[in-house]
């Protein structure tokens, strides 16, 4: 086992440090037998429902693939507080899974808002509304309305879920303002029909393209970081 992972090692000679995490493990030798055995057992147990060993069956798993796990989200379970791990097996479970939640709910919202940014910069656009007739405007300001009311409260949300005791009551406030403003996006959009939302949305997105603009007002995208946030805020209230 010793001279196999030493012929492991070999092929990261050649490689920068900030690539050495991209080789997977075990890629130039057989997986040492005396591992395998012992692998196979700990994947049975790992794959369980609500195994308090998943984590790390995912997280070496990406080392022997070459993808390691998200490296902030891997900080942050290495600084677990001592007395958690002191506490043992489920106790160290329970609070990588409060982590998790979190982190997955942070990564959801940036995105969402890495969505809506230029589409709420373009706003104030100089060319906007020109030659379009009156309806069609109005359309737009209806949906750059329902824009800036989400934009706003993913501010909330993210300033919410990043403090170190956020509060449950606060989160779900601002999830359930964004399922409100998604379902009445939803109303809209069926009560216009199709064509008319796309035209809407070329109008306020002329200066980043008919496709942003569409994807960024998808109300499913919206609902899906509220009922995220929900969720979360129900598990905080709960612990």
């Amino acid at each position: 086992m010793v001279a196999q992972s030493f012929k492991d090692m070999e092929r990261l000679e050649h490689l920068p440090n900030d690539r050495h995490f991209d080789v997977g493990l075990w890629k130039t030798s057989d997986f040492p037998r005396v591992m395998v055995s012992k692998w196979d057992e700990f994947g049975t147990l790992a794959s369980k429902n609500n195994s308090m060993w998943s984590f790390w069956r995912e997280w070496y798993q990406g080392f022997l693939d070459g993808k390691p796990m998200d490296w902030e989200l891997q900080r942050r379970v290495a600084l677990i507080e001592d007395d958690i791990w002191k506490a043992g097996p489920e106790a160290v479970a329970e609070e990588i899974e409060r982590i998790r939640d979190k982190f997955t709910l942070e990564q959801e919202i940036a995105a969402l808002k890495d969505k809506l940014a230029k589409t709420v910069e373009g706003f104030d656009a100089p060319h906007r509304g020109h030659n379009q007739p009156p309806e069609l405007i109005d359309d737009a300001r209806v949906m750059q309305r329902e824009f800036t009311l989400i934009w706003n409260d993913l501010q909330d949300l993210e300033s919410e879920v990043q403090k170190d005791e956020p509060s449950p009551k606060a989160i779900r406030k601002y999830a359930l303002r964004l399922w409100e403003i998604s379902q009445t996006i939803l109303k809209h959009c069926g009560s216009v029909g199709d064509a008319t939302i796309k035209a809407a949305a070329k109008t306020i997105g002329a200066a980043l393209g008919t496709a942003l603009a569409t994807e960024a007002i998808a109300p499913g995208t919206v609902q899906s970081v509220a009922k995220m946030a929900l969720d979360y805020a129900m598990k905080l209230g709960a612990g």
